[in-house]
């Protein structure tokens, strides 16, 4: 998996790759209410199992463009104001 960000980036901890999971999730569910393919994908990456995470991860960038890029943004934007 190319292009790692957010939960999906290597070395960090369970904890943060879960509050970053279901932060991801919260965004989608207010931009993407529609998607629920992908709100249920990034749920079940809370597992932490790799393959729920890689799943969520595809969902994430199969899914149509323009949502994409909202949910992006906004989560790069949620990123930048926790630093």
């Amino acid at each position: 998996m190319e292009n790692r960000f957010g939960p999906w980036q290597p070395n960090i901890a369970a904890s943060e790759r879960l509050a970053r999971l279901r932060s991801l999730r919260a965004i989608v569910m207010g931009i993407a209410r529609w998607d629920q393919k992908l709100q249920q994908k990034l749920l079940r990456a809370e597992t932490l199992a790799a393959d729920d995470l890689d799943a969520a991860f595809v969902a994430l960038e199969t899914s149509p463009t323009l949502t994409r890029r909202r949910v992006l943004a906004s989560y790069g934007e949620l990123m930048r104001q926790a630093k």
